[in-house]
């Protein structure tokens, strides 16, 4: 992947503090203690759910100034919102943040070279 040498080490750090502390993948901003977004992360809106004509979750953006990997809003957009609705709580309305699958290997591979850290896989 072509986006592994444009990330620095702070970058990957932050996203692997990131994948550290959400349940698969997933946030809600509230638990995100950085006001820096890491590369790779997806940024979504959960409505609620009486206020919506359609689906309560608005793709935003996706956090990608150094980050060229996939999006899975555009790949997959049933694996993301599998993901909200399984890993945010039912009656959250709010700002959620979604690390992309092809950001994962980045920081494993990041983690291991790293040494005293164990790898996510």
């Amino acid at each position: 992947m072509r986006c592994e040498f444009t990330l620095s080490e702070a970058d990957l750090d932050l996203m692997y503090e990131f994948l550290d502390r959400s349940m698969g993948r997933v946030m809600c901003q509230k638990y995100w203690y950085s006001k820096r977004l890491p590369q790779g992360v997806s940024v979504f809106t959960v409505h609620p759910v009486e206020r919506c004509d359609g689906h309560p979750v608005e793709y935003m953006f996706t956090k990608d100034e150094k980050y060229s990997g996939s999006r899975d809003w555009i790949s997959d957009r049933d694996e993301v919102l599998t993901a909200i609705a399984r890993y945010i709580p039912v009656d959250y309305t709010g700002i959620v943040y979604y690390m992309n699958r092809d950001a994962v290997p980045l920081v494993s591979r990041h983690v291991k070279i790293g040494g005293g850290r164990h790898a996510i896989s």
